[in-house]
């Protein structure tokens, strides 16, 4: 599932609770709710991002966050969403991680999303790629 440029390591398969798998790369961890949509089925991607304790960071700011979903259906979406409101405001951490969850329309089976995603603050970025 993974496959992408960027600094940092290669990808690797996690298995989640639920029976879910995530594809981490570098400090940013992704998967799906559910875990395995159904083709025509809405899902959100959840991009999850590791930060350093040297940042000190009480909340992230969400327009730290850049990138994008693009679909091999043509489905487009800047991160961390199409609306400037979307960029405004702060994602909390919990244990050193914080987590933006992006909705997803359905597509037909077989589509991949590439998500594009990286971070000012931790000057990386990472491409990783799923199929459904």
């Amino acid at each position: 599932m993974g496959d992408g440029a960027g600094e940092g390591e290669g990808a690797v398969e996690i298995a989640l609770p639920g029976g879910g798998t995530a594809i981490r790369k570098g400090s940013f961890t992704v998967w799906t709710i559910p875990p395995d949509p159904r083709p025509g089925q809405t899902y959100v991607i959840v991009i999850e991002v590791d930060l350093p304790e040297e940042l000190r960071l009480r909340r992230y700011p969400k327009h730290d966050l850049y990138g994008e979903v693009k679909g091999t259906d043509s489905f487009r979406m800047r991160l961390p969403g199409d609306d400037f409101r979307d960029r405004k405001g702060f994602l909390p951490i919990r244990n050193g991680k914080a987590q933006l969850s992006v909705p997803i329309p359905g597509a037909a089976s077989l589509v991949k999303d590439r998500i594009k995603v990286g971070s000012k603050l931790l000057k990386e970025s990472q491409t990783l790629e799923l199929v459904f």
